[in-house]
């Protein structure tokens, strides 16, 4: 009976070694990755009902205001004007490096914030990466003037502009997954653009669909001697989609026929 139990561990011994051997030249599954994007392009569609007249920074925020108080105000189109793409997609002078991630101005948005979290605790995290267009110009809400002393008793004409507005944010700039490397969004223009035109005419007439609000904040200046103005600017943000979107001469009021698309950049594709 021993040697036939002493037989059974040998034999159990054996043949747990050979799954062992057989486990061990098993070559774990391979994981293909895609490569990481170094640009992205987006079309933004041109068909749009365009016929009324587009808001201006003050009528927004009186519009929107009064849908607030309403509580109408989630599916709200907006048509409006942004400035035209100041950017190195449309840049005589071709592409070149950003120095930060703030280059990009009318479509990148600082200091929008995505909150997250429950009733124990809400987080915010501060979406330098997104990016969305400003609702026209602001509203200048006060403009006044008084006479400021420093320290030592000089004095200075201060000037006081207090104004507000709106901007749209359409969604985040990451085009990897998990990245969280700068990527720099652009409007590209397709097509042609007589050369004789001032650019500051151009602007972007655009139709958005307002989806979420979220807080506003401030930015300012405090007057000094060698820049007397005091200043205050109230932004609102909303979340939304861009509906449709077209390149316009703002004194003519030419519509160009060319394309536009959302380009977003990695620092890598830059030459």
């Amino acid at each position: 009976m021993k040697k036939n139990y002493l037989l059974l561990l040998t034999l159990s011994a054996s043949f747990l070694a050979g799954c062992s051997t057989q486990q061990k030249h098993l070559s774990p599954a391979k994981v293909e990755r895609a490569p990481a994007l170094m640009e992205k392009r987006v079309a933004i569609s041109s068909e749009g009902d365009f016929s009324g007249k587009p808001l201006t920074g003050a009528q927004f925020n009186r519009i929107i205001a009064k849908k607030i108080d309403e509580g109408s105000w989630k599916g709200y189109v907006v048509h409006t004007i942004t400035a035209a793409p100041w950017n190195n997609t449309w840049s005589s002078k071709g592409l070149s490096v950003p120095t930060n991630i703030t280059y990009a101005g009318t479509y990148q948005n600082r200091n929008f914030y995505e909150n997250s979290g429950n009733d124990k605790g809400i987080t915010s995290r501060d979406m330098s990466g997104w990016y969305g267009f400003h609702v026209n110009m602001a509203e200048t809400t006060k403009h006044s003037n008084y006479t400021g002393v420093n320290a030592f008793g000089v004095k200075a004409n201060v000037e006081v502009l207090n104004t507000r507005g709106a901007s749209i944010v359409f969604g985040s700039t990451q085009i990897n997954e998990g990245s969280s490397n700068p990527v720099w969004p652009d409007i590209d223009v397709i097509g042609g653009v007589p050369k004789d035109i001032n650019l500051k005419d151009l602007k972007i007439e655009y139709l958005a669909r307002i989806t979420g609000m979220h807080r506003s904040f401030i930015e300012g200046n405090s007057p000094t001697l060698s820049d007397p103005s005091d200043t205050n600017h109230q932004t609102q943000i909303f979340t939304g989609d861009l509906l449709a979107a077209r390149l316009i001469n703002v004194k003519t009021g030419t519509v160009y026929p060319v394309k536009l698309e959302w380009v977003f950049r990695t620092r890598g594709a830059f030459p």
